[in-house]
């Protein structure tokens, strides 16, 4: 092009351009068979050397070298057990349901002062192969606010959902839901029963977090099986026969049945994995199950009530009486002796009957050949009152509405059972099975993290399997709204406190509204209890001398906790 006519291969010798460019094509085609084979094998060195550096087991690692990890951003999703097979999923969760199961029993039952022999041979059959949590805490006792916090990873505060009618993605931000998450990773994703809230809070169970439709049975329980006036029924056979259609929860455990021998497969191979969601409706109200699961419980004999409440300022009054039924004559619908007995036997009968529904599960689990790759998990979303504390129902910060049961069995960690008593909150369970998957460490949220998609306010319980004693954390929090207020609790080893912050609410044009805590106020009220000896929360010692230094301890800390953007509490004076 510029006179130049031969060139130099830098050995003396020159060759003219138009042999070089018939020499270069040469060239080119001889090697058209070698470049495929060559790149094959630097793949192939490439893999091996990311099995052995890349796919890390993150169960081994300290608390501080796990929050050094997750510090790391995440933009694009992490193969980590890249060439091995991913795990499956199935997650099973419970509604109302406290932690009055068998695997509970001494301290951390639902009620230690009334323990309670319980059937549920299934529950302890998944409790002996899984990491047991003891003391696992709700951030909130209502369905819609428990679950969205679950199965986002975030606080109650940061979803803005307080109650059954909001959906986080409208008022909150648009955050990857736990079934989303595996979704973005190829799983086949698959809800059924109770999983979200359903309805308004949840867009009808979230349909972007789903491979498929969701399912939930087309009827209700009460449609077929009316429960008697006082909210409970024992369904006969001979109903069962004439009526011929399954309770909703049984419903849902014939289609995952149905879906499972579609999907197991490929789930087998390692083709791909599935993460399968189920929700069982009981033992929330109404108390309707199989008769056959009623035997188990005896009437009681003699209600077992508790003494007259202790505190005296109107707004925990009211937050502690019963809005319904009582057991005072004060005007209000008086809920009988006999009714108590058959209502706490019927709710104790629905609890055995999700263990049935439990033991299916794991049956087909076995059945599909899949114990050996597939992480089980059980959870409840919160507790229930049944009389206790002189309520019935939810919405309470006390730990027969904010203790849930939760176990997760690993395959190959978790096989000879794991017990701790380490403080775990709802919002754990998303990190841990995302990283017991092998899909790595969820990183943790920033403050304001509304526009964040993917981040954690909890912390992944892996630790706990390496050293069960090891404390997570050092206070479970949760809260609940009532009466204009918004009542903060903090839960360490021995103390309770809640707080009551004054709820100051603007509704914007599109319907949603935003919340403002006003901290400093007349009434800012305050519970605490010992629960080393008063595990039955009875007496608040909120205004007692001897406990004004702890009480001083905890008020600054479960305000740092909830102003200072969920930042894990240093450690301080024990309380």
């Amino acid at each position: 092009m510029f006179g130049v006519r031969h060139i130099s291969d830098g050995f003396g010798h020159y060759h003219s351009a138009e042999q070089i460019r018939c020499e270069t094509e040469a060239n080119m085609r001889s090697l058209k068979g070698i470049v495929p084979i060559v790149c094959s094998l630097l793949l192939i060195v490439c893999l091996v050397k990311f099995r052995e550096d890349g796919a890390e087991d993150f169960s081994s690692y300290t608390i501080q070298e796990r929050r050094n990890r997750a510090e790391i951003p995440r933009t694009k999703s992490p193969q980590y057990h890249l060439g091995k097979r991913r795990m499956n999923v199935f997650l099973m969760m419970t509604d109302d349901m406290r932690t009055q199961l068998g695997c509970y029993s001494g301290e951390d039952f639902s009620f230690p002062t009334r323990q309670q022999k319980m059937s549920t041979p299934n529950f302890d059959r998944l409790a002996a192969k899984s990491l047991l949590v003891k003391r696992a805490y709700a951030q909130y006792s209502l369905c819609g606010p428990s679950r969205t916090s679950m199965l986002t990873s975030r606080r109650p505060d940061t979803t803005r959902v307080y109650g059954n009618e909001r959906y986080w993605r409208v008022v909150g931000g648009n955050f990857t839901t736990l079934p989303q998450y595996f979704k973005q990773h190829g799983y086949h994703v698959i809800g059924l029963g109770k999983v979200f809230h359903q309805f308004a809070s949840s867009n009808n169970q979230d349909p972007i977090s789903w491979t498929e439709p969701y399912f939930h049975p087309p009827y209700t329980d009460l449609e077929y099986y009316p429960s008697d006036a006082a909210g409970y029924k024992a369904v006969t056979p001979e109903q069962r026969r004439d009526i011929d259609l399954p309770l909703t929860d049984e419903a849902s455990m014939e289609h995952v049945r149905g879906r499972l021998e579609q999907i197991a497969p490929e789930a087998r191979t390692g083709k791909r994995p599935f993460f399968i969601a189920l929700g069982f409706c009981k033992p929330h109200l109404n108390f309707v199950c199989p008769s056959e699961f009623f035997k188990h419980y005896p009437l009681e004999t003699k209600p077992h009530y508790l003494p007259v409440k202790e505190w005296q300022t109107p707004v925990v009054s009211e937050y502690c009486n019963m809005a319904n039924v009582s057991f005072t004559d004060d005007g209000r619908k008086r809920l009988t002796d006999s009714g108590l007995r058959h209502l706490r036997q019927a709710y104790s009968a629905c609890i055995s009957y999700v263990d049935s529904l439990v033991g299916q599960v794991l049956d087909l689990i076995d059945k599909h050949g899949l114990a050996e790759s597939t992480i089980v998990a059980f959870v409840g979303d919160h507790g229930h009152h049944n009389g206790e504390n002189a309520f019935w129902g939810k919405q309470t910060n006390y730990e027969l509405a904010t203790h849930i049961p939760m176990m997760i069995h690993i395959p190959g960690k978790t096989d000879h059972g794991i017990v701790t008593r380490s403080l775990v909150e709802g919002v754990d369970v998303y990190p841990t099975i995302v990283e017991a998957a092998g899909l790595g460490i969820i990183p943790w949220c920033p403050p304001g993290s509304s526009s964040v998609p993917i981040c954690t306010e909890g912390q992944s319980m892996l630790p706990l399997i390496a050293d069960p004693e090891i404390n997570l954390r050092e206070a479970a929090f949760h809260q609940v709204r009532q009466s204009g207020f918004m009542a903060y609790a903090i839960r360490t080893d021995r103390h309770r406190y809640v707080a009551y912050a004054k709820v100051q609410r603007e509704t914007k044009d599109n319907g949603t509204d935003t919340h403002t805590n006003i901290w400093e106020h007349d009434e800012y009220w305050t519970e605490l209890y010992d629960l080393y000896g008063d595990p039955e929360e009875r007496y608040n010692k909120t205004d007692s001398p001897e406990y004004q230094e702890v009480k001083a301890v905890l008020d600054r800390r479960l305000k740092s906790f909830f102003t200072g953007g969920f930042n894990i509490p240093t450690k301080e004076k024990k309380a």
